[in-house]
């Protein structure tokens, strides 16, 4: 018999800790997002190999998502493929409100 695994099971290490990084924001869903897939018991571990480097990654990973929700404002478009982002709430914060200003 085989154990079901977990639906984030195929997610890779470093898109794990983008909505890690993103739950200290104020990022919308953010912090649902990183419960929901246990980000901080991956991140625990890759914190003791590489504490130094985490907390630069996780302003970059802040800013990048801001970056983008000002160019959408700026052009005032609603569509955007993102690729190779790690998962992001802005789909989900576009279908709530489908005319925000970011």
């Amino acid at each position: 018999m085989q154990v079901p695994t977990s639906s984030f099971d195929k997610i890779s290490p470093t898109a794990l800790l983008v909505p890690y990084a993103r739950q200290f924001t104020d990022i919308p869903y953010a912090q649902a997002m990183a419960q929901l897939m246990n980000a901080q018991a991956f991140v625990g571990q890759l914190q003791k190999q590489q504490s130094d480097k985490f907390f630069e990654v996780a302003v970059l990973f802040e800013s990048r998502y801001k970056a983008i929700n000002q160019v959408m404002a700026q052009f005032q478009t609603t569509k955007i493929l993102e690729l190779a982002s790690g998962l992001v709430s802005r789909g989900m914060v576009m279908y709530r409100d489908p005319y925000r200003t970011f």
